[in-house]
């Protein structure tokens, strides 16, 4: 059990809209999702405030695709606060690890 608040935030450096969804669940076993979509040159920060369950069970799981509908990235979040950028185009997206600065 998690009951610190936990960031990830995700910058958009490619020639494409972002969508990105963010899903984990509250430790009354309440599954929780946010969505954002990043246009080129922006950035979001989804904040975590409620009480998660951190146990390989429950993780709390990030996926991004390009607006063509191509997989940017589909991964889970240990980190806290956790930091990307994506890059490239529609046709070839890619991501990786950012500092949080």
């Amino acid at each position: 059990m998690v009951k610190e608040n936990r960031v990830i935030k995700i910058s958009n450096k490619g020639w494409f809209v972002a969508n990105f969804k963010l899903s984990y669940e509250s430790i009354d076993n309440k599954s929780i999702t946010q969505q954002s979509s990043i246009i080129v040159g922006q950035s979001h920060t989804f904040n975590i405030t409620e009480e998660i369950d951190m146990s390989a069970e429950k993780p709390i799981r990030l996926v991004g695709q390009a607006v063509a509908g191509l997989m940017i990235l589909n991964i889970t979040i240990e980190e806290n606060p956790a930091c990307f950028h994506v890059w490239g185009t529609s046709i070839f997206p890619s991501w990786s690890n950012m500092p949080c600065w």
